[in-house]
């Protein structure tokens, strides 16, 4: 995938996500006497962006497996010095923050900081630190029959709990009747449920990522030599199919089995994955390979726009829902750039604005 193609998708994914959130609430009337024409639209763009937190995770393992530093010796030390100085100033600094305004005191900081927890679902965060720890160790696992099929396992076992948990009971209920009942367990159970399906999702997607350099050469060559009408045509109609597979069970989840809305339309899924993968295919089938100043600069600022958007979420409860989840977008998106603007400018800002790993200079094998 080309650089143009993987900073389009980042920022798309950070704005898919701002919406989600932001029009949560419209989002979990659907299938209640409180449906409406507006919470329907709203469904509809939730599900649409749905893979945008695998996108985040597959281009993270994407961007190290093809960086230029690992045509040479790979040096495990000043990896973690880069990849910890990129996101975590910032992200204790927003967990302070949000602990403050939320709570008022940090009796329980070290646990919210470790899971997520401080502000509105920083746990991505979190996930994808231990992504990070682990590239060391899973980028020398290479692609083959056996270590795809292990980590294709992983996936499926994480799909078959989230089925037990979310309402499927004719899909391997039994398999997971030792598992505590998500909701009769108890905080502590809850969050190690909750933690298997982040990881049994997030490490193979994670995989693939950093798997995506072998199989970069074989797209390649298999790419149709057609015009650029073809492969947009193309490209459309791999998204089209993602979004319906992802809608159709969505629609199943809610009206025939009747499980509420945010526990139907859940990130961890088989059908979300699907969809992502079939993004990102469409995505390697784009031709242009630079990118454009401005959105190379958006790209990299969708981190921050991830960190800060909840309390734009907040500041705007009071706003009617046409105007709130456009101003929170908006204000997310110029705010982030204009920190990040700053944090260029002046260094020691930018160590708590996902700039750190600047100070290190050029990241080199």
């Amino acid at each position: 995938m080309s650089i143009f193609a993987t900073d389009i998708l980042r920022v798309i994914a950070g704005t898919f996500i701002i919406f989600n959130h932001a029009g949560w609430i419209w989002f979990a009337q659907m299938g209640t006497s409180a449906e409406n024409p507006v919470s329907n639209l709203t469904a509809l763009l939730n599900q649409l962006g749905k893979p945008s937190v695998l996108f985040f995770i597959y281009l993270s393992g994407m961007a190290f497996s093809s960086h230029k530093r690992f045509a040479s010796q790979f040096k495990i030390n000043t990896f973690y010095a880069h990849r910890l100085l990129r996101i975590l100033p910032s992200y204790v600094l927003i967990s302070v923050i949000g602990e403050w305004i939320y709570r008022g005191n940090f009796q329980n900081f070290a646990w919210h900081l470790l899971v997520g927890e401080s502000v509105f679902h920083l746990y991505f965060v979190p996930l994808i630190l231990i992504c990070y720890l682990a590239y060391p160790f899973l980028r020398n696992i290479s692609p083959g029959v056996l270590t795809v099929s292990i980590f294709a396992g992983i996936l499926l076992v994480g799909h078959l709990y989230s089925c037990h948990r979310t309402g499927y009971p004719w899909l391997f209920h039994w398999q997971f009747n030792l598992l505590p009942d998500y909701g009769t367990a108890s905080p502590e159970e809850r969050w190690w449920l909750q933690w298997l399906e982040y990881l049994t999702f997030g490490i193979p997607v994670f995989m693939a990522g950093i798997w995506s350099a072998h199989w970069k050469t074989r797209l390649k060559t298999e790419r149709p030599k057609t015009g650029n009408s073809s492969f947009a045509r193309t490209e459309i109609i791999l998204i089209t199919t993602g979004f319906l597979f992802v809608l159709i069970d969505y629609y199943a989840k809610v009206y025939l089995m009747h499980v509420p809305s945010d526990p139907a339309g859940r990130i961890w899924r088989f059908s979300v994955v699907i969809a992502a993968a079939l993004w990102i295919i469409a995505f390697s089938k784009m031709k242009k390979t630079e990118s454009i100043p401005w959105l190379r600069r958006a790209a990299r600022a969708s981190f921050l726009v991830y960190l800060i958007h909840p309390f734009f979420i907040q500041a705007s409860q009071m706003l009617p829902y046409v105007l709130q989840i456009p101003f929170v977008i908006l204000f997310s998106w110029v705010t982030s750039l204009i920190l990040q603007s700053l944090a260029l400018h002046f260094r020691w800002l930018g160590f708590f604005l996902g700039e750190g790993d600047r100070l290190l200079g050029p990241e080199k094998a």
